[in-house]
């Protein structure tokens, strides 16, 4: 995908809203309801509204579970990815055995009860930072594929019936106020109204170009980037800003 926006001179904005299906095999085409694409030519665009670019695309929304969303893995995959969020990990052996589990429970039930709870070390990450960017994308399943409806299920795996999603959350990143949204084309559109994918590529780029954590002394060369990125620069330019710098010229490569 970034080949393909990088050799039409597309910005890493476009990256992000790009909606086009890169699948090759025919089991993720599915997942995406789209032809498979032959790595020539123009790739098919998703037909499904939901699919609205980056934060729809399979590799965001499946975690390793084929039975249930993990939104708590989800909304951590996405601020750590698009915004360099450091989220704590949680307290060992933290459970919450007070949680009510009891009843028909769609999955952001069941991770409210049990994240939620006021008065728990848990709350103050999961309600209102971890948790909504996740919740946002429960109009999608654990493969991936849009869905209206949850289908629950017990323990066991016994289908319960289907309940109707909610997606309704609020977020809030540093540099905006917070807004209430539904949809993940609203949660997108937040993140790039933020300005933090950028500072985020450009902190991550200077770390893989130098092979180093950043120090204060690199703030201007990553500023640069940030810069170039936020005014809508092309990747290849913005790939070349870095490696034509003197600082990187000057490496010692053991």
């Amino acid at each position: 995908m970034v080949s393909y926006v990088a050799g039409r001179n597309g910005s890493l904005q476009q990256v992000v809203t790009d909606r086009h299906s890169f699948a090759r095999t025919a089991d993720i085409a599915a997942l995406y309801n789209t032809p498979v694409w032959n790595g020539s030519g123009t790739p098919p665009l998703f037909t499904e509204v939901e699919r609205v670019g980056l934060m729809t695309r399979i590799a965001v929304l499946v975690n390793g579970s084929s039975d249930t969303t993990l939104p708590i893995q989800r909304g951590a995959k996405v601020l750590r990815s698009l915004t360099c969020q450091e989220l704590p990990p949680p307290a060992m052996n933290q459970t919450n055995a007070a949680a009510d589990l009891s009843g028909v429970l769609t999955t952001r039930q069941r991770t409210e009860r049990i994240t939620e709870m006021k008065d728990t070390p848990c709350m103050g990450c999961h309600a209102g930072k971890i948790n909504p960017w996740g919740f946002v994308h429960e109009g999608f399943d654990a493969l991936g594929r849009v869905r209206r409806n949850e289908v629950v299920r017990n323990d066991a795996g016994t289908s319960l019936g289907e309940k109707p999603l909610d997606t309704s959350v609020v977020v809030k990143l540093a540099t905006l106020q917070e807004r209430a949204i539904s949809t993940v084309a609203q949660a997108q559109q937040y993140v790039l109204e933020s300005g933090e994918v950028e500072r985020c590529f450009a902190r991550n780029y200077f770390r893989y170009s130098f092979g180093r954590a950043d120090v204060t002394s690199d703030a201007e060369v990553i500023e640069s980037v940030r810069s170039q990125a936020a005014n809508g620069a092309n990747l290849r330019s913005l790939f070349a800003s870095i490696v034509t710098r003197d600082e990187f010229k000057s490496i010692q490569r053991p």
